[in-house]
């Protein structure tokens, strides 16, 4: 029997990068995965990864939803339930980046400020509060892996909004580690350094040489390298409130 047979794992931003990664590991350890897209400009996107999610043998499904939006959020969490009868994995990976990647802060405009952290705080928020009221109810206990970055613990020139909301993420995973334990419900978070996701695509070249250049081994790291971590701390045991640095050692925390 697969290690994830007759678990349900719900990974929000899961029709690219990270999430995706992360969501396709879960279908191959045999877990039921629900993927979450932003808006019908992505719903291709999520299809195809619903096609290969299948094609590993799992039980799959796609769910739009802004996760900045409370209503849609209820009614994607409902949908997953009723489908899958509950939520066993929750991935908080639905992100926004910076517009324009090294924007000083006089010049951030407040309408960015209030749009990313709507997507990478509230989002996980909103997503948590609904999923953690199942896991609750349903009384098995879960697992909730925040995908943070190490802006969040370093700051970062590419947008303070940005770190301000992955800072926020490691905050959000610290307190609920604390809150949500006696439930059985283990919380912790991931943060990646510099990945070449489209996410990141704005991103100048000269950035990731810098990146690159304050690496210890001088290699960024790969998605797969994070999806990997991701699913780790979804299925580890004994491992709560954690902050699991994925950067190739840049980062000593």
């Amino acid at each position: 029997m697969e290690p994830l047979s007759g678990k349900t794992a719900l990974v929000t931003g899961s029709g690219r990068g990270f999430g995706r990664a992360a969501l396709l590991n879960f279908a191959k350890l045999g877990a039921n995965v629900a993927v979450n897209y932003a808006s019908s400009g992505s719903a291709k996107e999520a299809q195809e990864v619903v096609k290969e999610a299948k094609k590993l043998g799992a039980r799959c499904i796609a769910v739009q939803a802004d996760v900045s939006k409370a209503k849609e959020v209820e009614r994607m969490v409902a949908r997953v339930v009723k489908e899958f009868g509950g939520i066993d994995i929750l991935v908080n990976n639905a992100g926004a980046y910076s517009r324009k990647p090294g924007r000083p802060t006089v010049e951030l405009q407040e309408e960015e400020w209030d749009w990313l952290m709507g997507v990478n705080l509230k989002g996980a928020f909103l997503c948590t509060r609904a999923v953690a009221r199942e896991m609750i109810k349903r009384g098995k206990g879960g697992r909730i892996v925040n995908v943070a970055s190490i802006a969040g613990i370093i700051g970062s020139r590419s947008g303070c909004h940005y770190a301000a909301s992955k800072s926020g993420a490691i905050g959000l995973t610290y307190s609920w580690a604390d809150e949500f334990a006696e439930h059985g419900i283990a919380v912790n978070a991931v943060a990646p350094g510099p990945v070449r996701t489209k996410l990141m695509e704005r991103t100048p070249e000269a950035r990731w040489r810098v990146y690159a250049a304050l690496t210890p081994n001088g290699k960024l790291v790969e998605v797969e390298d994070v999806a990997e971590a991701i699913v780790f701390l979804a299925t580890a045991k004994g491992v709560n409130g954690q902050v699991l640095v994925v950067d190739n050692g840049r980062v000593k925390h």
